[in-house]
């Protein structure tokens, strides 16, 4: 048996797809073709995908999508990949799909990196390759035309990330945005801002979601009035009272479309707290921490004081 799994090694010469009618012949050991088909298959590294055809079927789920597309000559995306494969998951293979498959769409196709599709990162990302490639400046119009015809994104989708996002349209052409600080209005009167000593809270109540780690959206103008600016990601401490009880990530994106900043990595802070889903908690993230309050825990606020400061910074601001 030793002899044959190496005489075969030798035949097969690292090839991943074999035709059974060429494995026999090509041995140097009396053996017939079926015999070292039924050894290959018997192994388990080995597949029948009918035909007459064996494809190498060991290694990961990345490893056989690329085997699947080798063998489709097309884009597929994970479902169709999961669904050939005949088992793993979809998210195993968007999430470690490695250099070799690359997404070509928003509906998330994957091809071969050597086949030369354009890889498709997102349309913030890709809005900003067409700004850099353009030494500066792209074309609105032929952005609009390539996304809309290769990536499958909508118009208004694209016109909505160009408006909303990070840049500057004069005309057809769109650059960077090049002054990124971002001035807070008043929070004052907000429902859910809380003024807690010299920082402003916010309140949330708390979902599966966030338990399960998604993160919170945090009130733009509270977290630039906490000193938090655009771009910034951070990773603070997550405190409770002055305890530190684990840590907070905190990222600001221009891209983000809701206009507000994440505040995450806090499920497993809310579940030491012993917080469920439908509670209410008061989050106040600066650059230094992230404090997490119950409703009983916040500290009194002077309200006369309070007001006075806004009117101060309000006054200041017009001078």
């Amino acid at each position: 048996m030793s002899t044959l799994a190496a005489e075969i090694d030798r035949v097969l010469d690292g090839a991943w797809l074999v035709r059974e009618d060429d494995l026999g012949p090509g041995l140097d050991i009396p053996v017939s073709g079926d015999t070292a088909v039924g050894f290959l298959l018997a192994s388990g590294a080995w597949r029948d995908i009918g035909d007459g055809w064996l494809v190498r079927w060991d290694g990961p789920i990345q490893v056989k999508a690329e085997r699947v597309l080798r063998l489709t000559c097309r884009p597929m995306t994970p479902a169709e990949l999961v669904e050939a494969i005949g088992s793993g998951s979809e998210a195993s293979i968007k999430n470690q799909r490695g250099s070799r498959l690359v997404r070509i769409d928003k509906q998330f196709h994957l091809a071969l990196s050597d086949w030369d599709y354009e890889e498709y990162g997102g349309i913030t990302t890709e809005i900003d390759e067409r700004i850099e490639r353009g030494g500066g400046a792209a074309s609105v119009a032929a952005i609009m035309t390539e996304f809309v015809r290769d990536f499958g994104v909508s118009e208004s989708s694209v016109r909505t990330y160009l408006e909303s996002g990070p840049y500057v349209i004069t005309g057809d052409e769109v650059r960077h945005l090049e002054d990124r600080a971002y001035t807070p209005a008043s929070v004052l009167g907000r429902r859910h801002a809380v003024r807690v000593g010299e920082s402003w809270g916010q309140r949330f109540t708390v979902t599966e979601a966030n338990l399960s780690g998604y993160s919170f959206g945090l009130d733009r103008d509270i977290a630039a009035h906490n000193g938090i600016q655009p771009d910034d990601s951070l990773i603070v401490p997550a405190l409770h009272g002055e305890a530190v009880v684990g840590e907070a990530s905190i990222i600001w994106r221009l891209t983000n479309l809701n206009g507000t900043v994440d505040v995450g990595r806090l499920s497993s802070v809310l579940k030491v707290l012993g917080v469920e889903s439908g509670d209410e908690v008061v989050l106040v993230p600066t650059r230094r921490d992230c404090t997490i309050f119950r409703p009983n825990d916040l500290p009194s606020v002077n309200p006369r004081s309070l007001v006075s400061s806004e009117i101060k910074q309000s006054i200041l601001g017009r001078w």
